[in-house]
């Protein structure tokens, strides 16, 4: 039972946990404000503006330097991972969403034929993000370790 409520107490988790959550309420909010209306989805969704990605795995790294330091081997660990995961996000996941946008044109304009349905949903198309979306989820992960004291 106390390696559970550990879970809670960690304040690396914490962080990170935050600075997801963040990242996915914003993309909520800047949905509400810029198309007036509310989509509970974009708490559960990938992609878009700001990366959850980034701003979790910036998180943990910010956390672990201001605990161990930028000498800790785990800080190099959390520095190489958040790496995979924004070059991820920018590279593969992006060039996934650009191939969506471009199946769904092909299915759009064979439905539009009378052609065979192919696809009986849209492909998601916001599935990777763009150098922007990553830089404000990375600014978010680095500021909440910043923002929050440790324990």
């Amino acid at each position: 039972m106390t390696e559970i409520l550990g879970l809670f107490q960690n304040y690396h988790l914490i962080c990170s946990f935050i600075g997801f959550f963040t990242a996915q309420l914003a993309k909520f909010i800047l949905t509400f404000i810029f198309f007036k209306k509310i989509d509970f989805r974009k708490f559960f969704e990938n992609g878009g503006m700001p990366s959850s990605h980034t701003s979790t795995v910036c998180a943990l790294t910010v956390s672990l330097a201001r605990i161990y330091g930028t000498d800790d081997p785990l800080f190099s660990i959390s520095v190489i991972f958040s790496m995979v995961v924004i070059i991820d996000a920018l590279g593969v996941r992006r060039a996934t969403g650009e191939n969506a946008k471009v199946l769904n044109k092909i299915a759009r304009d064979l439905f539009e034929t009378k052609t065979t349905r192919y696809l009986a949903d849209d492909l998601k198309e916001y599935i990777g993000h763009k150098p922007f979306e990553v830089l404000i989820g990375a600014v978010i992960g680095i500021i909440i370790p910043l923002i929050i004291q440790p324990f």
